[in-house]
């Protein structure tokens, strides 16, 4: 269940805040991180500055699932990416496959499914999902879609997310979502769905960028 964003727990604990709405990632970041002191003294801190440029690792005990979609002209030929990994950047698994001509959320809500999916599959308890769409992100948070192309995967995307145990959603600009990026935009030129089981089996492409960010991404953070 998704009760409230990380910010909001953060000025409550300066503030007071009422725990009935605090989720299980809430609560396991407030065990991780000192949250007072963090907000208070972020900017001072070099690591802390490359929070909105780089990907962040989740909590230990969770998994994260990054996804984007690429429209060429919306509606264009599309494409989709996905990645699952761990605290440590460990690919569990990855996706990257054509879409077909679509438009760009129906690119992201393809994405975020094939992801889901493989999540839901594994029995994934704690998932961590963050993409770039803020449209398909406040769908999922809210249940509710009014936008008549994708009411066809709103079963589907509820299905996966129950078999999912707690998750936390949340948004990110593409800097920090760059894998998921390369991914979709190698999709538009696939024929079929790729899938990856490692980080040595992904792309090239891909495993630089995972290279260049790995110095600066911390092992705990707030998404």
């Amino acid at each position: 269940m998704i009760k409230i964003d990380i910010e909001e727990v953060i000025n409550g604990k300066i503030q007071g805040v009422n725990y009935k709405y605090i989720s299980q990632w809430d609560l396991d970041m407030e065990k991780s991180w000192p949250l007072r002191e963090t907000n208070d003294h972020r900017l001072k801190d070099e690591r802390l500055k490359h929070r909105d440029v780089v990907w962040q690792a989740p909590l230990p005990g969770w998994l994260k699932l990054n996804f984007d979609g690429e429209s060429k002209g919306n509606q264009g030929r599309s494409g989709l990416g996905a990645i699952v990994w761990d605290e440590f950047r460990d690919t569990l698994k990855a996706f990257s496959g054509p879409v077909g001509i679509a438009t760009n959320n129906v690119a992201e809500i393809s994405a975020l499914e094939v992801g889901l999916k493989w999540c839901a599959f594994k029995r994934i308890n704690k998932l961590v999902i963050e993409g770039e769409s803020q449209v398909i992100l406040n769908w999922i948070s809210s249940s509710k879609f009014q936008n008549w192309q994708l009411d066809n995967w709103t079963p589907r995307i509820k299905t996966f997310l129950d078999l999912i145990g707690d998750f936390h959603i949340q948004h990110v600009y593409r800097e920090r979502n760059k894998v998921a990026d390369v991914l979709a935009n190698l999709g538009v030129e696939e024929s079929i769905v790729r899938e990856f089981d490692s980080r040595d089996a992904l792309p090239e492409a891909v495993q630089n960028i995972i290279s260049q960010e790995r110095d600066l991404t911390p092992r705990q953070g707030i998404g």
